[in-house]
């Protein structure tokens, strides 16, 4: 995976959602399975199963999230907090 300097992003109609999306993220110690973690994370977020795959895609654009393979997971990646997103989410949690 290529690091890409870390620069503040212009804000988004998205932020408020994204920024939720990524606090409830770190709450799953396994990583996130958008096929199966998608609905429950759409509940905790307060937002329409649907629109988590929006998050899902704008989160993974902008360098947001990561994918990983946990433990015992067979080959299978899930998706947790980047670097870049820890401090997007700290960034926009102070401006808050």
């Amino acid at each position: 995976m290529v690091m890409r300097p870390y620069e503040p992003q212009a804000p988004s109609p998205l932020d408020l959602h994204l920024r939720s999306f990524l606090e409830h993220l770190t709450t799953l110690p396994g990583g996130f399975a958008p096929a199966t973690d998608g609905a429950s994370l759409a509940t905790a977020c307060g937002v329409p199963a649907p629109f988590v795959d929006v998050l899902f895609t704008s989160a993974k654009t902008r360098g947001l999230i990561e994918p990983f393979q946990p433990r015992g997971a067979r080959g299978r990646y899930r998706w947790r907090v980047s670097a870049r997103g820890e401090r997007w989410r700290t960034e926009r949690a102070s401006s808050a």
